[in-house]
């Protein structure tokens, strides 16, 4: 072959490849096509045990040349192993979905909710959801709002109102006004949740004029004025608590009382 003919036949190569590419691969949509419009139509009609009894053999891995198509499959038969409880088998399909679309925010979010509801594993939830939201990014669309609202609903029922209050941020007032009525309702309600909880949790020294705290001091200090200084602070503090009603002893450090909770 003359050195001329070269760089033509190497851009000749490329292209053809690029053409390849882009087709995909008729044959194998040709065959798969068929099985998820069946899928598809028994998840519309909620034919769970018809779905599984048609579907439980096929290897949804083996599609490899459409991976969309395969995410799409493994994701159908999931939901239905999930209507059927069976948590294991609908683990394995949303995981081989994210697998083959690890971009896809919808399908971690799927496996989110499996996490969830019937697996039980607030960890991998969390993660999931997470995971759902880096890949869809914010917006005022559905997914990353419903992503948002269920991590933080995990983190509060964890006991972390610090945490889901820091997820519920990523959208602020000026949001709510402009996603659907659906959403920012349920985002109000979490929110004020969450606020709830916060404010709950919240120490409380003193409670109808009693009060279990003492005001403990250091037993000494680096100079006179700055015993001074604290010696005075712990009075304002013990003034303050007696001008409603509750008692709070000033001791020195060697003298506290250890069964109490000190300040």
């Amino acid at each position: 072959m003359h050195d001329h003919m070269k760089p033509l036949l190497t851009i000749f190569l490329a292209v053809l490849m690029l053409a390849t590419a882009d087709a995909g691969n008729p044959a194998a949509e040709a065959s798969i096509e068929p099985k998820l419009a069946t899928m598809r139509g028994l998840t519309k009609e909620r034919k769970w045990s018809e779905l599984i009894a048609q579907f439980k053999n096929e290897d949804i891995s083996a599609w490899q040349e459409v991976p969309e198509k395969a995410a799409e499959a493994a994701a159908l038969r999931g939901k239905a192993y999930i209507a059927l409880k069976d948590g294991a088998s609908a683990e394995k399909d949303l995981k081989l979905a994210v697998e083959r679309t690890p971009k896809s925010g919808e399908r971690w979010h799927e496996l989110g909710d499996l996490y969830r509801g019937l697996l039980a594993n607030e960890t991998l939830a969390l993660a999931a959801y997470d995971r759902a939201f880096a890949c869809s990014g914010k917006s005022l669309s559905w997914l990353p709002i419903s992503a948002t609202i269920n991590e933080a609903s995990v983190l509060l029922k964890q006991g972390n109102p610090q945490e889901a209050r820091k997820i519920m941020e990523r959208y602020d007032s000026s949001d709510l006004v402009q996603i659907a009525p659906v959403w920012g309702d349920k985002m109000r309600t979490l929110n004020e949740a969450i606020e709830e909880k916060l404010s709950s949790s919240l120490l409380v020294i003193a409670d109808k004029g009693r009060s279990d705290y003492q005001i403990v001091l250091p037993d000494s200090y680096p100079t006179p004025a700055i015993a001074a200084d604290m010696q005075q602070v712990a009075r304002l503090f013990q003034t303050a608590f007696k001008a409603n009603g509750a008692e709070l002893t000033v001791v020195a450090e060697a003298d506290r009382d250890k069964a109490k909770p000190a300040i």
